[in-house]
Parts: structure tokens; C-alpha cells; sequence
């Protein structure tokens, strides 16, 4: 659950990447809609499985959200 599907301005992103290794994502990367929408824009490393967690100004975290990148096509 999205800490009670509450989005605040202010919000950071941490995404972890494949490798395991942990980024900030925060300020003009992160586009607020509403308390329940928001944008990232940030380039991912490449294929493999990512992770994000949302931490609100309060403090709360949302849990983990996994997915994973596809590769491209090869030219």
C-alpha cells in the first residue's frame, strides 16, 4: 500500500537497481500531479529488475515496488 494512497509534495524516490545499489530520486525529476499521481523521469541503467519506494516529508514509506526492464532489440 502506497502509505494510505496519500502522495505529498516533496516526495523522493529510491530506486534500487540491479546491481543492488540504491539512487535518490528527488526535486525537478519528480513532477507532482495529486495525492495519488506523480512522474519520474530519471534513465535506467539497463535490463534486470528494479525496485522503487516512495518516502512522503512525513517520513512514511510506501512498500517496495518490483518490476523489471526488458532488453532492446539488438541492431
Amino acid at each position: 500500500n502506497m502509505i494510505q494512497d496519500v502522495f505529498q509534495t516533496g516526495l523522493t524516490v529510491a530506486l534500487t537497481l540491479p546491481d543492488g545499489t540504491t539512487s535518490t530520486i528527488s526535486g525537478s525529476a519528480i513532477t507532482f500531479g495529486s495525492s495519488t499521481i506523480f512522474k519520474i523521469t530519471t534513465a535506467l541503467v539497463g535490463a534486470g529488475n528494479y525496485s522503487l519506494r516512495v518516502t512522503n516529508p512525513s517520513g512514511l514509506s510506501s512498500n517496495a515496488f518490483a518490476f523489471t526492464v526488458a532488453a532492446g532489440p539488438s541492431y
